[in-house]
């Protein structure tokens, strides 16, 4: 993760389609770090004031659109949405722990997000903390 606070933004295709990923960067290398997945009628882009509260703790936060949502591509479905979750979840990882860092990560969902996260926790649990 960067060493300065600030946002990113990342696409990364799935499916044939592209997916809008938000991050949101803590104050230095090596915080925990929260991949979250927002729930219906929501967008990344939404979250500047969520990732400000987590930031003030010295927290990263990860944020993604599914298929359908904000700028990402396609049309959602219970489906692409579990597959978008693997998608991100891979991106998220690469991004996070490039070299296999001691990074603490975290999964959370909100609402629809709660799917996604349950998802990654199921399928990866030697991943994340919690």
């Amino acid at each position: 993760m960067a060493a300065a606070s600030g946002r990113g933004s990342d696409f990364l295709f799935s499916g044939g389609r592209r997916l809008d990923l938000v991050s949101f960067l803590s104050a230095g290398d090596g915080s925990p770090c929260i991949l979250y997945f927002h729930g219906n009628g929501e967008v990344a882009c939404e979250h500047d004031w969520l990732a400000q509260l987590y930031n003030t703790e010295g927290i990263s936060l990860f944020v993604a659109d599914y298929r359908g949502y904000g700028l990402s591509d396609g049309v959602p479905s219970f489906a692409s949405v579990t597959a978008d979750a693997h998608s991100i979840c891979s991106f998220f990882l690469e991004k996070v722990r490039p070299s296999g860092n001691g990074v603490p990560l975290f999964v959370m969902g909100r609402s629809l997000g709660s799917h996604c996260a349950v998802e990654l926790a199921y399928h990866y649990p030697e991943r994340f903390q919690a």
